[in-house]
């Protein structure tokens, strides 16, 4: 998901980042037999769409762009979904769908869990924790 877009000169960095984002979630995709749809985040005109175009290409399910109803949230005053602007409903919408269009092979994911479980144990997170992470993984378990 990419989480900041923006078109002007003093915020490039979100840019870059969304690159940089986008290009890592890529490589993990390809690697790992995952699809992947990418999300644009606080979109805010023309050049921010050709901008997720141009990176993503199609990859690129939808673009939420700024919210009121979002920046009420961010507040603290929660108001219901129906409020949220027309357009970021059907993008979240289009979420629910492409979600719901998944198929779920679960002895894959559960691989998978495995696999980025043991990689991420033995980079890090063992070193983190003090202890082997590893002994975690439960090799009769399935999900679903």
């Amino acid at each position: 998901m990419i989480h900041e877009v923006a078109p002007d000169e003093s915020r490039r960095i979100p840019h870059a980042a969304a690159q940089q984002q986008s290009g890592r979630f890529e490589g993990a995709s390809r690697d790992h037999d995952v699809a992947v749809s990418v999300v644009g985040n606080k979109v805010s005109d023309s050049a921010d769409v050709d901008f997720l175009h141009a990176h993503v290409g199609t990859d690129l399910l939808g673009w939420v762009g700024t919210s009121r109803h979002v920046r009420a949230a961010e507040r603290g005053e929660v108001r219901p979904i129906d409020e949220l602007e027309p357009a970021n409903r059907a993008v979240l919408s289009a979420m629910r769908g492409a979600l719901d269009a998944t198929g779920r092979d679960w002895a894959r994911f559960t691989r998978q869990a495995v696999e980025f479980h043991l990689r991420n144990a033995r980079a890090w997170a063992n070193d983190r924790a003090g202890e082997d992470l590893t002994v975690q993984i439960d090799p009769d378990f399935i999900l679903a």
